[in-house]
């Protein structure tokens, strides 16, 4: 019993399926969010309202502001659904919930249900967290090798210690084991 739990755990860590999930989910809530903003869909204000909400707040430049968030999260989370750029796209999404934390949501505290920054806060360290881990096994990133570097994507990837995210053929892996002297005895 117990190792089949440990071995279902490890099958499902090295499966990618986890950051996976999570980028897909938090992806599509920052292009709901910028949709919004940007087209007024899904009963969003659009740019015209989002703006003159934006001047209540007294953000600077609130036209450009509007623009550059709305597309800041439907580009960013086009990106992180794909994987691609994850990293970057990840940067600009936790500035723009650190800057509507701070312009809209601190004065609230922290509690969702009177306007707080719990939500933003939320979407916020899931994106610092794809900064530091990377999109996982699963993306575009990995794919073409954006996750780190190039000629290190096989061996030293974000993740690729695990074999369900190291791209190589096991009878290639073995020989390289045996070539570096580190194969099992």
């Amino acid at each position: 019993m117990c190792k089949a739990y440990f071995t279902l755990t490890h099958l499902l860590a090295k499966s990618g399926l986890g950051p996976l999930l999570l980028r897909l989910m938090v992806g599509w809530v920052f292009i709901y969010h910028g949709t919004q903003k940007l087209f007024g869909w899904f009963d969003g204000p659009g740019v015209a309202n989002a703006t003159e909400y934006f001047k209540t707040l007294n953000i600077p430049l609130p036209e450009l502001a509007v623009y550059v968030a709305a597309w800041g999260e439907l580009v960013g989370g086009v990106l992180l659904v794909l994987g691609l750029f994850t990293r970057p796209a990840s940067l600009a999404l936790a500035i723009i919930m650190a800057v509507a934390i701070y312009s809209v949501h601190l004065a609230n505290g922290f509690s969702m249900q009177n306007n707080g920054y719990e939500y933003q806060s939320v979407l916020g360290v899931v994106a610092i967290a794809f900064l530091f881990a990377g999109p996982g096994c699963i993306s575009i990133d990995r794919l073409i090798c954006l996750c780190c570097g190039g000629s290190k994507c096989k061996t030293e990837c974000d993740d690729s210690k695990t074999e369900a995210c190291d791209n190589k053929p096991a009878d290639d892996q073995n020989q390289d084991e045996e070539e570096t002297g580190e194969g099992h005895a």
